[in-house]
């Protein structure tokens, strides 16, 4: 799995939000080019697509990312469908476009309201208000950019068919560039 030019693959985050429950995401991440990507804000990419670390062949920049998000939220159908959407603004913010030829695939699954197989007749279940969704969407964005770093940043350098290389990101010089003051518009944010 390549992304943005470097060694990925599967990453994972998760957020609690206070009075809801927890939100999850695993991501298996290949997607994007280097020159897109960025990291706590600020576009690293850049500044990395200097040639003096290659970039991994691709076929294309597109990729295919697919991600679940788990939740122990109370959450219907029509719900967790909106809540695998925010999979994607989670993946902008690190500089995926979803370019032509993209293969996204997002799934969002409850852990609550579990009625046995046999249950028969009604049943009454809970459900989180739509009003409140905004807590629970912006808990996958985050934990989603976060999940595409983890990725990133604990993949090694590999050599695979043909001698074909896939780098390490090279941790120490992004984050020496997060840390770096007035990177083109103003001082880098930092997470902290």
């Amino acid at each position: 799995m390549i992304t943005m030019g470097y060694k990925a693959g599967v990453g994972t985050a998760a957020r609690f939000i206070d009075g809801l429950g927890t939100v999850g995401v695993l991501l298996l991440c290949n997607f994007g080019d280097r020159r897109s990507m960025r990291i706590a804000g600020v576009n690293v990419g850049r500044h990395l697509d200097d040639g003096a670390i290659p970039v991994a062949p691709t076929l294309d920049t597109g990729g295919s990312c697919l991600g679940v998000v788990m939740t122990d939220v109370s959450l219907d159908a029509r719900q967790l469908a909106r809540v695998a959407r925010r999979v994607g603004l989670g993946l902008a913010r690190v500089g995926s476009v979803a370019h032509h030829g993209s293969g996204d695939i997002f799934c969002a699954v409850s852990t609550t309201n579990r009625l046995p197989r046999n249950a028969s007749g009604r049943v009454t279940v809970e459900l989180v208000a739509d009003g409140s969704l905004d807590a629970v969407f912006t808990a996958v964005v985050d934990a989603t950019e976060e999940a595409v770093c983890n990725a990133l940043f604990v993949a090694d350098t590999v050599t695979g068919v043909d001698g074909h290389i896939a780098p390490g990101l090279p941790v120490d010089r992004v984050l020496a560039l997060i840390d770096a003051p007035a990177m083109g518009t103003g001082r880098a944010r930092r997470r902290g």
